[in-house]
């Protein structure tokens, strides 16, 4: 389910927007996918993947020069009607302090 109005206002951290690619790993698959945006508490990135709230998975994404990989908790997902796909939000788990400092310079 998307977050709703008061939920977005709770967010920690700034977003913005990021148009680009993200290889996502669940289990023993793995698709690559579109991103959509970041923000050092997460992403929002497109699937085909037929994942739940609460999934984790690893994803591999690029910011700025610097290849990114984390871990990664579902915590929302909005189907796209009329495509097979949906857009995903995830909540990083436990991301370096060094990769969390790259996001927060390229939010700048």
């Amino acid at each position: 389910m998307p977050p709703n109005a008061e939920q977005i206002d709770q967010r920690k951290h700034r977003r913005l927007e990021m148009s680009g690619y993200a290889m996502l790993f669940f289990g023993k698959d793995y698709e690559i996918s579109e991103t959509i945006q970041i923000s050092e508490g997460g992403m929002m990135t497109t699937t085909m993947f037929r994942l739940t709230v609460g999934d984790e998975i690893t994803i591999h994404f690029i910011v700025g020069e610097m290849y990114l990989r984390a871990r990664a908790q579902v915590i929302y997902l909005v189907p796209v009607p009329s495509e097979d796909y949906a857009k995903v939000g995830l909540r990083f788990n436990n991301l370096l302090e060094e990769y969390r400092n790259v996001i927060r310079e390229f939010a700048k």
